[in-house]
């Protein structure tokens, strides 16, 4: 009787199982879901090209039930990608597919026949010319399309923010469409994805968009057309990442510096690191783009394992923006007199200003001012943010929580509480008191719509001043912005983690891009009580070589990637009794039964939140040179606490930082 490897959509440590095959008539072809028994159940499983562990003794298999669909919806070209993944984050490749593939394909029914349509078709061609192209961006792409077009190779694009780098990928893209090939570009933000789709809409009849906000049925619908092919270019951020692409030829990750293609949730893995390993396996060029690189992307450039290519000036010949260090205010807390004669004057001129404030909410804490006591979450050890918009809350921004807010102090009964602090709501009302005929806007987290467009009536000239989070940071093009300012920063610099300084130097650079693209005279005014610090120093004049040596020097040092690897291990339980004495008896059994040669543990230390969700948690910082050396260190972890019921293991490899697990 035939045999057959399958992949079970769900969490089993060993990932291929050993079906019979009783379908005479017909090929297990890989990449095909079935339904297939496991235990009591009846589950969905892929038929896999892999051989699965001989058994111990043998067996009688039990046999695939059904196949579900008429040709393979997960196409085997995708197939080495989720087993590295599954392999170098320590993920189970069952629950892998289960997390990232459309949630229909999860269910042990056939598809539709309107779903399932057609067999695939080549991908379709570019159809419309292009707006001509600066010198510097014919030079960077003549350089691209000679050496690294159409083999494998990795491409770090720095560009300063208004250079132009969009109107590159579309001349990449057209160059990968007229091989009939297809492109994959990536963006951290789901509310970046129109403007892309609109910049590449004259260049192909339809785009494929790939993301968390789409219902299950469309994103299955959308999958099924990218799999036969009527999509030549697909855009998303992460959730887009394991499109069913079987002709690709390019893949672009816009913004290779955000924090954002990192998944944190439910399993951990990063896709600007998996776009790269990808690229080598199909043999195709991939393009990191951003105005501020990763430490490590510039790192691998100078080392000739990447290729750098620039542009340095902006396509309308503007200059940066002057980025000035002012001091904040003793008698002014909020904005310094200063800047508000700053922004009166932007006003007067007919132009816009950018504030931010990379913190939402009113007041980041209700204070009594009787015992001093600061109102926390209960289910997490984290202040609780007032928020009055659209009602008054106090919001936990970690378990999102919402409380009412009291009329007096739960300790010492005191009815006067200070709302200190500020965040963008408090900004927001500040600024409509200070220029009362201005209008003013406030983009943050709590004001995207579902759709998460990122067009905002700012951008259409409809208001003259705009308090944001980062995201106001991040892909806009302000056409009348002459001044920004930053508030807030010196406290980004205290979080204990090592990109903290790299963080606040992108972000920065990244608002200044906001200024001064279309009109002269831009500046930038960042709040600061610690001018001499190297960073705002670096800052202050656009020194990015200089900075990023400095941040290597530190990483060095330390053994931080690039120059060794890390993975951020954390042991989570209820009951924190039990967790004490867990994290106490694996220390020992670490130190007596693991080999330690070639890797180095640092801790247990409490987390930076050390109480989330109601779980307490302790962290462990890994550090080692071999990758094999971080998986054995984890899997050691895995195995001891198997066994203890209420206590969990969470783990994340070459994690973005070191706050967010």
């Amino acid at each position: 009787m035939k045999s057959v490897t399958i992949v079970p959509m769900t969490g089993l440590p060993e990932p291929f199982l050993t079906y019979s095959w009783t379908e005479t008539d017909r090929t297990p072809i890989p990449g095909t879901r079935v339904r297939i028994p496991l235990g009591k159940r009846e589950i969905v499983g892929f038929i896999w090209n892999a051989t699965p562990p001989s058994p111990q003794k043998k067996l009688t298999l039990k046999p695939v039930l059904e196949i579900l669909d008429s040709y393979p919806v997960l196409p085997p070209c995708l197939h080495p990608i989720y087993e590295f993944s599954s392999w170098f984050y320590r993920l189970p490749l069952g629950l892998l597919l289960r997390n990232t593939l459309p949630q229909p394909l999860a269910k042990p029914l056939p598809l539709s026949s309107k779903i399932q349509q057609a067999a695939p078709s080549p991908p379709s061609r570019a159809t419309s010319d292009l707006p001509p192209m600066t010198d510097d961006q014919k030079q960077v792409f003549l350089e691209w399309e000679a050496k690294q077009a159409d083999q494998f190779s990795i491409t770090v694009l720095r560009g300063v923010t208004g250079s132009g780098k969009t109107r590159l990928y579309q001349e990449m893209a057209k160059h990968t469409f007229s091989r009939d090939r297809q492109v994959l570009l990536l963006t951290p933000e789901i509310g970046l994805v129109p403007q892309l789709e609109e910049a590449f809409s004259g260049l192909v009849p339809r785009i494929g968009v790939i993301h968390s906000q789409i219902t299950p049925m469309k994103r299955l619908s959308s999958w099924m057309s990218i799999l036969r092919g009527e999509m030549s270019l697909v855009v998303g951020p992460r959730s887009a990442f394991f499109s069913p692409l079987t002709h690709l030829g390019l893949i672009i990750v816009d913004e290779e510096h955000d924090s954002a293609y990192q998944a944190w949730e439910g399993l951990s893995f990063n896709v600007r690191n998996l776009a790269l390993k990808y690229a080598q396996l199909r043999q195709i060029p991939v393009v990191l783009g951003s105005a501020t690189p990763l430490a490590e992307s510039l790192y691998y450039a100078g080392s000739h394992r990447y290729t750098l290519l620039s542009l340095p000036r902006r396509i309308h010949g503007s200059s940066l923006p002057e980025i000035t260090l002012t001091a904040p205010s003793r008698k002014e807390k909020i904005f310094p007199s200063s800047l508000l004669g700053e922004i009166d004057q932007t006003l007067k001129d007919g132009e816009q200003t950018v504030i931010l404030l990379n913190r939402r909410g009113y007041a980041p804490l209700l204070q009594c001012l009787t015992c001093k006591n600061v109102l926390m979450c209960k289910k997490c050890s984290v202040r609780l943010v007032l928020h009055k918009k659209p009602t008054r809350q106090l919001v936990c921004h970690l378990c999102a929580s919402r409380f009412n807010p009291p009329d007096h102090c739960s300790e010492c009964g005191g009815t006067f509480l200070s709302e200190d602090g500020l965040a963008t709501q408090k900004a927001e009302d500040l600024l409509s008191f200070h220029f009362p005929n201005a209008r003013v806007i406030r983009l943050d987290q709590d004001t995207r719509s579902r759709e998460h467009s990122s067009r905002t009536p700012f951008s259409e000239t409809e208001a003259d001043i705009l308090i944001g989070t980062q995201m106001i940071a991040k892909g806009h093009d302000f056409r009348r912005v002459t001044l920004g300012i930053v508030l807030e920063m010196d406290q980004a610099l205290s979080l204990p983690d090592y990109r903290s300084e790299e963080r606040v130097f992108q972000l920065v650079l990244q608002l200044a891009g906001r200024v001064g693209r279309h009109r002269p005279g831009g500046r930038v005014h960042l709040v600061t009580a610690k001018p001499d610090l190297p960073l705002y120093q670096y800052l202050k004049n656009y020194d990015q070589d200089g900075f990023i040596q400095h941040v290597l020097r530190e990483r060095k040092a330390f053994g931080y990637p690039p120059f060794g690897r890390i993975a951020l291990l954390t042991l989570s339980s209820k009951d924190e009794k039990t967790l004490l004495e867990i994290v106490s008896s694996l220390d020992r059994l670490w130190r007596a039964g693991h080999d330690t040669e070639g890797v180095s543990l640092l801790g247990p230390v409490p987390a930076p939140v050390y109480k989330a969700k109601l779980y307490y948690r302790y962290q462990y910082l890994i550090k080692s040179s071999s990758i094999e050396k971080i998986h054995s260190a984890i899997d050691f972890f895995q195995k001891q606490l198997a066994p203890v019921r209420g206590a969990h293991v969470g783990w994340a490899v070459d994690p973005p930082d070191l706050l967010s697990f």
